[in-house]
């Protein structure tokens, strides 16, 4: 069993498509069906001649349709013995399949044995001449040219032999009648001939509905339509319902002076498609000019046949057909993820529907996934316009100029492309790595992002929230910087940068890493490194789960999007980056951000066992720490110019990161670079100031930093010495006790009238009041002095504070601040801080 693609065509064929090389291909045609029995007698019983066996005789309808529809025909595999004729369905216009359980003998009314074949007769109404090979002949062979793995597709081809008309079969394909076979399991439903033969086509085939375990399993692809009628509301229902069920629709658009109809122009969802060629005077033939403002891709509409007629054909409609083999192999991708996974294709298909993506986004992420968007200079009569066409991919790697038809005439008066280029993505010239943040002011450019784009496209500068991945383990050690997507998953952003903020992702392993795919982490529930990682890649933070927000942003190499289970809306905090472009994963997840720099330490990360869908259980690659960068809110960037700038005064004492992340797109494409920030040496000096806020230099002694643990610096000459990196603390102590702390009965004075409300104390005096740190000036404060006055005990406790006389309990290696020691206790403030 397999799960398989069906491709659906609609055009005027002959048998001579079975021919092509493809073993299945199902052809459909309009016609009458009859049940028809054969006689073989040894006297014919209506003249009484002499005949022998191994001849027809005679034969009757057994059964017969009398209305019409659209019938399965095969090349006749079985081989008559009596009649040589019906072993070519191809001479007539009679299908004949032999039905073997259904043949026997009789004694016939001459007292003589006689045999019988009894065949499922299909009389094929206004079948069009096969003598040379019919429109879709050539339609087929060119979506065959491009099909990568034929054995992965089934092909419906729907023969419609007359176009206009009520009574047309491509009116009749259109057109509701009453379903035969829901009519026979006892509804009354009536459905279009399309959806009668593709609900005959899945009947037949499909294991889900036949119960057949060895059968395969099929979802369509696309429907492929190179010709066109008038639109017809007929026409757009099955549309709908075709939208509904996410299959793309592909038409081509008519040729140069060849029709105003497409169904494009009455519904904006069908994918038109027109010819990137010009003929042998150069004009364009991308269509007819009615119907250019539809053309959502345009592709090389020439196929080649060597044995078919001239060789060669050329139109939109062979266009056409090299889309839909384009988007079929596209659809490969996602068959084979979901047999990778073990996945059923129903269980797929309901976990798709389930995310309710809008069918115009499923059409957007085709186009963007097999074209390419041209900057093309067009010419008419010497004025020049730029033109941004999608053409296909596999033509453009080709060459991104239109071929040319030599044997055609009659492009667009005039219309010819001066020249045609695909878009050079703009480069950074700016070669700063790194920027010193030493004697920066808030009017100081910190930094000038230039870049230069060799297609002259207007450049635009802008700065990105980002993180930056510090990697380290047996594989990989090295920095990766992620330009995070705030504008398209602002929610899932957030959340990255909240967590990264926080130290969550601080030692959080890569728990599930697969080559070729993607490297997945940020289980901070079960991922630590320290800890058992069994559970790693089920769990998430105290945080809740977020909304999806699925986008058209195509799964390429770098990209990073947001893990989840089976629930669309269940991303937290894990989160992937691709090693290689992974389309099967459009729309189903939200991308969250783009590796801007860091693809090679990418690579390096340690795989895990493929057996064991990529976990990584012995020794993981793990990120060591991870920092936020929120650019956006320090800096400003002037988006011509390329300057960046403070927003506000610098605090370096906050900066607790050092990678900015620079964009610049030219409209079409965004490139990243990554600037290290060296932040200003530290510049830390502490000073006591009295009541008057007369400031002194401290005395020359050791502080010691009370918290998680304790950290020893030595104070010279009212600076602090180097820090050896960050630091927490609660408050600070003398390494040695023995100095002036100028606690007195006074102080208690000043608390006691505080909280009895004859005075209120404020800034350094309440915090100098306030000896438990709780925000209020209480007895106990007035307990400790006393304890501290008669020698029971000994404050030790100082607080440092800032110039806006807030408590400061972190410094790093990069601050730079003004601090004034307080010693806890002493409310007037007369410590000294002198050593005795």
């Amino acid at each position: 069993m397999a799960i398989k693609s069906v491709t659906v065509f609609i055009d005027q064929f002959s048998d001579r498509i079975f021919d092509l090389g493809h073993d299945n291909i199902y052809l459909y045609d309009y016609g009458n069906f009859h049940e028809t029995v054969w006689t073989d007698n040894y006297y014919n019983v209506s003249t009484g001649a002499f005949s022998g066996y191994f001849s027809y005789d005679d034969s009757y309808f057994s059964r017969t349709d009398g209305v019409g529809g659209f019938y399965l025909v095969s090349p006749d595999s079985d081989v008559s013995l009596v009649d040589p004729t019906f072993n070519a369905a191809t001479t007539n216009n009679w299908d004949y399949d032999l039905r073997a359980s259904d043949s026997g003998s009789l004694v016939d009314s001459l007292g003589y044995i006689a045999f019988y074949d009894t065949y499922d007769t299909l009389f094929r109404t206004d079948q069009n001449d096969d003598v040379s090979p019919n429109h879709g002949d050539w339609t087929l062979a060119a979506y065959l040219d491009e099909l990568e793995n034929p054995d992965q597709n089934e092909i419906i081809c729907i023969d419609v032999d007359t176009l206009n008309g009520a009574s047309s079969h491509y009116s009749k394909l259109f057109k509701s009648t009453l379903s035969v076979e829901r009519w026979l399991a006892g509804d009354l439903v009536y459905i279009s001939g399309l959806e009668a033969i593709l609900e005959n086509f899945f009947t037949l085939n499909d294991k889900r509905l036949t119960g057949n375990i060895s059968d395969d399993e099929f979802t369509v692809s696309c429907l492929s339509v190179s010709i066109a009628g008038a639109p017809a509301t007929q026409e757009l229902s099955t549309l709908n319902l075709l939208s509904s069920l996410s299959i793309p629709i592909i038409q081509a658009a008519p040729n140069v002076g060849q029709g105003n109809y497409d169904w494009g122009s009455n519904y904006a969802d069908v994918i038109n498609v027109g010819a990137w060629n010009i003929d042998n005077e150069d004009e364009l033939l991308l269509s007819s000019i009615s119907t250019l403002s539809t053309l959502d891709i345009l592709g090389n509409g020439q196929v080649l046949k060597s044995d078919w007629g001239t060789g060669s054909n050329f139109g939109t409609s062979f266009a056409t057909p090299k889309v839909a083999a384009d988007i079929t192999n596209f659809y490969s991708s996602f068959i084979s993820a979901i047999e990778s996974e073990g996945t059923s294709l129903g269980e797929a298909q309901a976990q798709s529907q389930a995310l309710n993506i809008d069918y115009s986004d499923v059409v957007n992420v085709l186009l963007e996934q097999i074209s390419t968007e041209l900057i093309v200079t067009l010419d008419l009569a010497g004025n020049q316009a730029t033109y941004h066409p999608k053409v296909r991919t596999s033509d453009v790697n080709v060459s991104p100029t239109p071929v040319k038809i030599t044997s055609t005439s009659g492009g667009l008066s005039g219309l010819t492309v001066a020249s045609a280029r695909t878009n050079d993505a703009p480069i950074f010239t700016s070669g700063a790595e790194s920027v010193a943040l030493e004697n920066i002011t808030l009017s100081s450019v910190i930094y000038n992002a230039t870049a230069e784009d060799s297609d002259g496209d207007q450049l635009t500068y802008s700065l990105v929230n980002s993180l930056n991945i510090l990697v380290s383990g047996e594989s990989a050690v090295g920095e990766i910087d992620i330009a995070l997507f705030d504008d398209i998953s602002p929610l899932h952003a957030e959340r990255l940068g909240t967590l990264a903020a926080e130290g969550a992702y601080n030692d959080v392993v890569f728990h599930r890493v697969i080559d070729g795919f993607m490297a997945q982490t940020g289980d901070v529930q079960y991922g630590k490194r320290n800890n058992s990682i069994e559970n790693a890649g089920r769990g998430g933070s105290n945080k809740p789960d977020l909304v999806a927000e699925f986008s058209t942003i195509p799964f390429d190499r770098g990209i990073v999007g947001m893990a989840r289970s089976s629930d669309p809306n269940s991303a937290n905090s894990q989160f992937f980056m691709m090693f290689e472009d992974t389309y099967s994963l459009n729309g189903d997840y939200t991308v969250v951000g783009v590796v801007a720099s860091g693809l090679d330490v990418l690579d390096l990360i340690k795989r895990g066992d493929a057996s064991q869908n990529g976990v990584v259980s012995q020794n993981p690659d793990y990120m060591e720490e991870v920092t936020y960068t929120p650019a956006t809110d320090i800096f400003e960037i002037n988006s011509t110019s390329g300057e960046i700038t403070f927003i506000n005064e610098p605090n370096f004492s906050n900066m607790d990161f050092k990678d900015l992340v620079v964009a610049v797109s030219d409209g079409s494409e965004t490139v990243y670079k990554t600037v290290t920030l060296d932040l200003p040496p530290q510049n830390i000096t502490i000073s006591f100031s009295d009541i008057n806020s007369v400031e002194s230099q401290v005395p020359d002694n050791d502080l010691v930093f009370k918290g998680g643990y304790d950290a020893t610096v030595a104070v010279e000459n009212g600076k602090l010495g180097v820090l050896s990196g960050e630091i927490s603390f609660t408050h600070v102590e003398f390494a040695s006790q023995s100095y002036d702390h100028g606690i007195a009965i006074s102080d208690v004075v000043l608390q006691l009238r505080d909280i009895v409300g004859l005075s209120t104390l404020s800034g350094n005096q309440k915090t100098a009041a306030d000896i438990d740190g709780d925000g209020d000036v209480a007895i106990s404060d007035v307990v400790s002095n006393l304890r501290h006055i008669v020698g029971l005990d000994t404050i030790e406790q100082c607080a440092l504070v800032d110039t806006s006389d807030q408590l400061v309990t972190g410094l790093t290696s990069s601050t730079i601040a003004d601090l004034t020691l307080i010693q806890l206790g002493d409310v007037d403030l007369s410590a000294t801080f002198e050593i005795a």
